[in-house]
């Protein structure tokens, strides 16, 4: 968990340098395209490229869309031949409060009733096994973001340039 949100705020920052965000528009969230390396593997052990799927009919081709093939999601590594292209901005950081008016439902009998402090009181383990959830109509970690640590600075070890990993496309 710390690692996944030090690696997001190294992406959040590196993304708003020009020149990290126009080389690398698919970690940036700023493309939409099939990944070059990945392939489909199909019945029959063939494996297909992802533009493969724009020639199959529309019912397979959602299908095969929606499958978790050859270790990845096929929707991710084929974003553009499956139609699923989801421009977004990097993330942007998580406010650093909580939010007074949030409140926790426990799952016991009467539908207890917590605030964001409440969190502070729990095992580490608990803690973040609560603010990896939905509750209550929201994400834990975002309406608690200061209870959860999501908004601690960066561990001060990191690697002083980018460690980005390049993913090269079909398109371009």
């Amino acid at each position: 968990e710390i690692v996944h949100r030090a690696e997001e705020y190294l992406r959040y920052n590196f993304c708003q340098i020009e020149e990290v965000s126009t080389h690398c528009e698919i970690a940036c969230g700023t493309c939409c395209a099939n990944d070059r390396f990945f392939r489909i593997i199909i019945g029959d052990g063939r494996k297909k490229w992802c533009k493969w799927l724009e020639s199959i009919a529309d019912e397979e081709k959602i299908r095969r869309c929606q499958e978790y093939n050859n270790g990845r999601w096929v929707k991710e590594a084929c974003a553009k031949a499956c139609g699923d292209c989801k421009i977004e901005p990097a993330p942007q950081p998580i406010d650093c409060e909580n939010d007074r008016s949030y409140r926790i439902v426990l799952n016991n009998r009467n539908g207890q009733k917590k605030n964001c402090i409440w969190l502070k009181s729990l095992s580490e383990a608990d803690r973040n096994l609560w603010c990896r959830k939905m509750n209550n109509g929201q994400e834990v970690r975002k309406a608690c973001s200061k209870s959860c640590g999501f908004c601690q600075d960066p561990p001060l070890d990191q690697p002083e340039g980018p460690n980005l990993i390049v993913v090269m496309t079909d398109e371009h």
